[in-house]
């Protein structure tokens, strides 16, 4: 693709991305933007602020451990764009305490403090009288901004020789610790078989949530557990997809199809989304999934999503002269909350040992209480990153225990 090709592309897919913005701020309620320390939210509110006739308001969360809190650059880009900033404090202790009352209005399990956080800035979203929110869900799927699916692009590329794979697969988990776990792999792994037999190779989130299973699963209560020991998961996955769908696509796609009816429509949008949202009664609006945006990004060339060590090349460079020079400079950041299973301080922890404690959790069909209570002990024993992992584990099994609790299940 010649220079030339490269800057109509960019510049048609700015036209449709501001005219997506311009259309989501028509409302009887003043908008406001859900910032981050991110590019997908950022560009948001930046073309929001462009188009709106009253200065923007934006809420970020704030968090007290270095790597997950993003309030200076979320600072530093609402002053670039003269947005006025709400900042929501959120403590590890909040993320627990608070916990419930997200999974209850989600209607959905956590694997991460995220939950927790989402619901508290939505609730200080409602508190000060806002209604309608933009947010940049979506982006990651039409932009291929995930780096779980780069990992999938490294593995894929023929030209790539083994040793220099290893290397870029090394970095590229070496610059995403916060996706450790969760959509990167982390550990042992249940059986994948069925998967890689039915594709021809392994989606890199699929390896993940493989060894977030088998963390879970090695919390299970053994009897419960034996109803299911002929059972197989990712067999029943894969036999719901229709595979002839997928035939002939890249393996990067075929990943991003898996991942955008799995865990987009199931996860992100359901519960940390509208769960979240309409728990306040908020209405969120996605540019990034815009019908005619999305029509023409289906139609771009990967190599204008992912240019060499850069991803979501085409955003950068379509709202460079909107951006701080450190959001355009920055690599993906997940929304991810500090995990408790690492950072917790001994109030929170002891607060999360009454939870699993208590007989309530007990009487629960899935997680054996002893185990949790065992690892729990066992933590100051793990590494950083051993503990990191371990965080799903416990938010499932207190989101678990709060879901069966409100509904009286």
């Amino acid at each position: 693709m010649t220079p030339k090709e490269e800057q109509a592309l960019i510049q048609e897919f700015k036209n449709l991305l501001e005219e997506a913005v311009k259309l989501r701020l028509e409302a009887e309620f003043p908008v406001v933007c859900h910032l981050s320390g991110g590019l997908d939210s950022a560009s948001v509110l930046a073309l929001a602020a462009k188009h709106s006739q009253e200065p923007m308001n934006a809420f970020t969360v704030s968090f007290a451990e270095e790597g997950y809190d993003e309030l200076a650059i979320a600072k530093e880009m609402a002053q670039h764009c003269g947005a006025a900033l709400h900042t929501v404090p959120v403590s590890n202790l909040d993320l627990i305490t608070n916990l419930e009352d997200a999974c209850y209005l989600s209607e959905g399990l956590a694997i991460n403090g995220h939950l927790s956080a989402k619901h508290l800035l939505n609730k200080a979203i409602h508190q000060a009288g806002f209604r309608v929110s933009l947010t940049g869900e979506g982006s990651d799927e039409v932009l291929l901004g995930y780096p779980h699916l780069r990992s999938d692009l490294l593995l894929s590329n023929e030209n790539n020789q083994e040793q220099e794979t290893k290397e870029r697969l090394a970095k590229l988990h070496a610059e995403n610790p916060m996706s450790q776990g969760i959509m990167l792999a982390q550990g042992d792994s249940l059986s994948l078989k069925a998967i890689e037999q039915a594709l021809g190779f392994l989606p890199a989130y699929l390896k993940a949530k493989g060894t977030m299973g088998y963390k879970l699963l090695a919390m299970a209560e053994p009897t419960f557990l034996e109803q299911f020991n002929k059972a197989d998961a990712y067999r029943d996955l894969i036999e719901h997809v229709p595979l002839g769908q997928l035939r002939g696509k890249a393996p990067l796609y075929q990943s991003l199809y898996l991942w955008s009816k799995t865990a987009l429509a199931g996860y992100i949008l359901r519960t940390l989304g509208d769960g979240v949202e309409m728990g306040q009664s908020l209405e969120g609006r996605l540019p990034f999934l815009d019908n005619k945006l999305f029509d023409f990004l289906r139609e771009v060339p990967i190599s204008m999503k992912i240019k060499g060590e850069t991803e979501k090349f085409i955003l950068k460079e379509a709202l460079k002269s909107e951006l701080t020079e450190t959001i355009y400079k920055r690599h993906k950041h997940p929304f991810v909350a500090p995990p408790v299973s690492r950072f917790a301080d001994q109030m929170t922890m002891n607060f999360i040992k009454e939870r699993i404690s208590d007989h309530s959790f007990k009487s629960l069909k899935f997680f054996d209480q002893k185990k949790l209570l065992q690892l729990i002990a066992n933590l100051d024993s793990l590494s950083n990153e051993e503990r990191a992992a371990q965080d799903p584990v416990f938010m499932m099994a207190l989101s678990y225990q709060a879901i069966y609790s409100r509904f009286s299940l």
